[in-house]
């Protein structure tokens, strides 16, 4: 907290009313829930309280879905999943909706990769990340199922993923799987070490990843915890939309079935 200051006036009480923060760090600060008290009898009257968090503002977001919503399917194809970064790109589902489920900060969404049931097909934004240069997605999962692995959060170029995270199954062990093409072309797969950054069910996990000049840094619930070195400049243009909770390629489709909450790009 960096500053607070009555609108009108002195408030009863004076400098004894307080402000505190609860459990801010770089992953759940903007939505901290914030307390105002007063310790003393005296009635706070006419008056305002101003709180400047900068933590709150954060620069350099291109989007933001806290996935709060509770949509159902004859509610698409509107704009059902708001950005909260105010630039715009809320994202609609289509075909089947996620379920609305506890998250780690109110609501998060459920989704269905088929096994039972009709499959989610995702979440789906027209963002284009094409150009970008530098680039960090982060998101909490928690997957109900691992199996034959999962798209996160992707778009498509062609028959693969232009930019994207995902999880796939490698020897019989899920890895993560982070994806880009940069545009002098020559798609680029990365996997984080199992031993480090491995998705586990029934349990929220924070993961984020990095990429900029020939390097990609994977964090785990807020830990840097390797750094691989990759050729990129810039990311090639994509023909398709932004997908949260799928992948879809030529040669197979990937649902993912669990929770996800808080995608930031």
């Amino acid at each position: 907290i960096s500053s607070l200051s009555p609108s009108y006036g002195v408030p009863s009480g004076g400098t004894n009313v307080t402000v505190t923060g609860a459990g801010f760090d770089d992953f759940t600060h903007y939505r901290t829930p914030i307390t105002v008290s007063n310790p003393t009898s005296s009635a706070i009257t006419n008056s305002a309280v101003n709180i400047s968090l900068p933590a709150y503002n954060e620069t350099g977001l291109i989007a933001s879905w806290n996935l709060e919503e509770n949509v159902t399917n004859s509610s698409a194809p509107s704009p059902d999943f708001h950005d909260s970064s105010g630039n715009g790109w809320d994202a609609i589902c289509v075909v089947e909706c996620p379920i609305a489920a506890v998250g780690v900060l109110g609501n998060g969404q459920y989704f269905n990769d088929g096994s039972v049931g009709n499959a989610t097909h995702g979440i789906y934004t027209s963002l284009n990340l094409s150009g970008e240069t530098e680039i960090t997605l982060s998101l909490w999962i928690n997957p109900a199922s691992l199996s034959g692995g999962g798209g996160l959060v992707t778009s498509i170029y062609q028959s693969d993923s232009q930019f994207g995270l995902g999880y796939d199954d490698v020897a019989s062990i899920e890895i993560y799987n982070f994806t880009f093409e940069d545009v002098s072309g020559g798609i680029q797969h990365v996997y984080c070490n199992a031993a480090v950054c491995s998705p586990v069910t029934n349990e929220w996990h924070h993961i984020a990843v990095s990429l900029s000049a020939n390097n990609v840094d994977w964090y785990y619930d807020g830990i840097l915890v390797e750094s691989d070195t990759v050729s990129f400049s810039e990311l090639e243009p994509s023909n398709q939309n932004l997908r949260m909770g799928g992948r879809l390629d030529a040669d197979v489709n990937q649902y993912y079935q669990g929770s996800i909450d808080e995608v930031k790009i």
